[in-house]
């Protein structure tokens, strides 16, 4: 995975403000839309990861997709996949 803001490598060792970091950054990427902030902040409460890293990579597909429902093609959950791989 290829960094353009400063964070762990490992995953499993993202604090909740990195998970909160790579959410923005992935959906800069794939142009999801958040006009409001609402989809960024709800992870940012959400009590499932609040581990950050390591509760998110326990995320199974269906969870990610219903956190974020602009979802539209598999490519978020494949960046989100290889995530899990790193």
């Amino acid at each position: 995975m290829r960094h353009f803001f400063p964070i762990v490598t490992d995953p499993s060792a993202w604090s909740r403000a990195d998970l909160g970091r790579w959410i923005r950054w992935t959906m800069q990427q794939f142009n999801i839309p958040d006009p409001d902030g609402s989809v960024a902040r709800a992870w940012d409460a959400d009590e499932a990861t609040a581990d950050g890293g390591r509760s998110f990579l326990q995320l199974s597909e269906q969870d990610f997709r219903s956190r974020m429902p602009q979802v539209s093609s598999n490519i978020d959950w494949q960046s989100q996949s290889s995530v899990r791989s790193q």
